[in-house]
């Protein structure tokens, strides 16, 4: 015969199992969620800080021909201060595209001056950026930055293959201002 104490083991253990498995699967979503908030926001702050780095970057200097040279700006200083500020972004998988916008043909989105690649690929670029084409206090400078996300929660629905992580998840910021010299 079974005493109350074997029966409360039993209770136990099926109480942990309705209740436990569910709360270790809640509480593994909100981690998931806010590294993928934290990608996210990483993300947008790096486009943001390179694109004040690029519209402030000749503010000293007179828009004539004879001082332009001396305040050149390169796509590889650009995604230099990309890296510096994306702390946790692998540069190999951060998709960029360096823009400037005519405001004259703003559908034509001037496509000359569009220099696209990985953070690693950009970082020796000695393309000018923004080009000495583009027109002081007209052209808006565009950087739009694209990074792959993963999530582990894919592992836990039922018939996923185990330890397979969910498909690609493009996360994608973009940080448009006029040029400020």
């Amino acid at each position: 015969m079974k005493t109350k104490a074997g029966l409360r083991k039993g209770q136990t253990l099926i109480e942990f199992t309705l209740v436990g498995i569910p709360l270790i699967f809640v509480l593994i979503s909100i981690f998931e969620i806010s590294r993928g908030m934290w990608v996210y926001e990483t993300l947008a702050h790096t486009v943001r800080e390179a694109n004040r780095l690029a519209i402030v970057h000749g503010r000293n200097c007179h828009p004539s021909v004879t001082q332009i040279h001396n305040c050149t700006l390169t796509v590889g200083a650009v995604a230099t201060r990309l890296k510096q500020q994306g702390t946790g972004l692998d540069p190999n998988l951060l998709e960029l595209t360096f823009r400037v916008i005519d405001k004259a043909d703003p559908n034509l989105n001037n496509a000359a001056t569009a220099v696209t690649g990985t953070l690693s690929s950009l970082s020796g670029n000695a393309t000018l950026f923004p080009p000495i084409t583009a027109r002081f206090y007209m052209d808006d400078i565009s950087i739009t930055g694209k990074y792959p996300f993963r999530s582990a929660l894919a592992m836990f629905w039922p018939g996923a293959a185990p330890v397979r992580f969910s498909p690609v998840i493009w996360m994608s910021a973009d940080a448009r201002e006029l040029i400020q010299f």
